[in-house]
C-alpha cells in the first residue's frame, strides 16, 4: 500500500510540473490499488488477516483510493469515466469486506 501511496505522490510532483510521465506513475499506483482490493477480497488470503488489520487495511484502501481519484480528476477524466471507476472500485471493496467479515466471523481465533 504505502508504495501505491508513493506512486502517487510521483504521479503528483509530475503532474505539477505537466510531465507526461505522471500518467505512468498514476497507472502503477492503479495497479497497486487493483492488486490490495484482489488481495482483500480472495477468502484463500483474506482467512490468515486478523480483524484489526483488516480494519486498518481497507481504511488505507479507501484513502488510497481517494487519492487516485483526485490525481485522476486532475487528469480530466469524463464524469462517465470517474463514475464507471468509483462505481467498480466501490463493489469491489464491499465484497472485499463482506467476504473478511464472515471469513473472521467463522474463524475461531476472533471470537
Amino acid at each position: 500500500m504505502e508504495t501505491s501511496f508513493t506512486l502517487a505522490s510521483v504521479a503528483e510532483a509530475k503532474q505539477a510540473r505537466g510531465e507526461p510521465q505522471a500518467e505512468q506513475s498514476l497507472a502503477n499506483a492503479e495497479i497497486g490499488y487493483a492488486t490490495l482490493v484482489r488481495f482483500l477480497s480472495d477468502p484463500k488470503h483474506a482467512k490468515h488477516i486478523p480483524e484489526q488489520e483488516t480494519m486498518e487495511l481497507k481504511a488505507g484502501v479507501e484513502r488510497l483510493r481517494a487519492r487516485l481519484d483526485s490525481l485522476a480528476g486532475r487528469r480530466k477524466l469524463s464524469r462517465t469515466e470517474r463514475a464507471a471507476a468509483g462505481e467498480s472500485d466501490l463493489i469491489a471493496l464491499k465484497s472485499a469486506g463482506t467476504v473478511l467479515i464472515g471469513l473472521l466471523g467463522r474463524s475461531k481465533r476472533f471470537r
